[in-house]
């Protein structure tokens, strides 16, 4: 019974709000690009360890690392913020569609078992 009142209310949420799920995809989207400086960026420290420490540029580096990650961290935040609100949201839709089912299901079950009996 859950699980019906779950995929409708999952339906309705999803068909009803498109713009939704449009801004979750997109946030999705741009935490993705703002994390691929931050791995590009330890790649190619690894890749380049001994040029920066003959040159004596870990400070700049350090400080580089710190931007990109931090940058990351803002989109991170968002998209977690997004999920969270989209859960609302699906938790809203839900318990609509369970207060509105509940209240008809003894109705509906009655005049199930009634045109069954005849």
């Amino acid at each position: 019974m859950f699980i019906m009142h779950s995929t409708v209310a999952f339906f309705d949420a999803h068909i009803g709000c498109p713009g939704m799920q449009a801004s979750v995809r997109e946030v999705k989207r741009l935490d993705s690009i703002s994390r691929s400086p931050v791995y590009s960026s330890i790649g190619e420290a690894l890749a380049g360890l001994a040029t920066i420490r003959a040159f004596r540029c870990e400070e700049r580096l350090c400080g580089r690392n710190a931007e990109l990650v931090d940058n990351s961290v803002v989109m991170s935040l968002v998209n977690m913020s997004m999920n969270r609100c989209s859960s609302c949201v699906l938790q809203a839709h839900t318990r609509v569609a369970e207060s509105n089912s509940c209240s008809k299901f003894p109705f509906a079950l009655y005049f199930d078992l009634a045109r069954k009996g005849s």
